[in-house]
């Protein structure tokens, strides 16, 4: 089985898509692109940060993949926080990185105390921020993501 069927949706809009609701880290020719839907009170979610995501921000700094992050707050009550780290992505898109990685470090060892005072950040961004997190929200979804084709 070919990958022919995934690069031709790729092409077809879902990039697009993603790079207009993701925050992006763009690798300048990648042979890869990797979305991951996140909620910042997941356990899933930062697990995969926890054995992954070392490597993925690896693959893109070396040039081989686009790396996405798309908002997907499942947890009612985390949107806040998803829009202040929105702002910090906007600041420095490296910093980010690192402070989603410190979150989910917290998160795994029971510590995280504190991100109430992050969540409590008001300002434009955060409520600029808060609108585009809300319409992400399975609660109120404005974008769904692509189908994955069975063959």
């Amino acid at each position: 089985m070919t990958d022919e069927w995934l690069i031709r949706d790729v092409r077809g809009g879902v990039l697009e898509r993603v790079d207009r609701v993701g925050l992006g880290f763009r690798a300048q020719n990648p042979r890869l692109l990797v979305v991951i839907f996140y909620d910042l009170y997941c356990p899933g979610c930062a697990l995969l940060e926890d054995e992954a995501g070392d490597y993925l921000v690896e693959l893109y700094r070396s040039g081989k993949a686009s790396l996405y992050f798309v908002d997907y707050p499942v947890h009612r009550g985390v949107e806040k926080l998803h829009a202040t780290f929105r702002c910090i992505y906007r600041r420095d898109p490296m910093v980010f990185l690192e402070v989603l990685k410190r979150h989910y470090e917290a998160y795994l060892s029971g510590k995280l105390k504190g991100e109430e005072a992050v969540a409590e950040a008001g300002g434009d961004c955060v409520n600029e921020e808060l609108q585009r997190v809300m319409e992400l929200s399975p609660w109120r979804r404005s974008w769904v993501p692509p189908r994955v084709h069975q063959r």
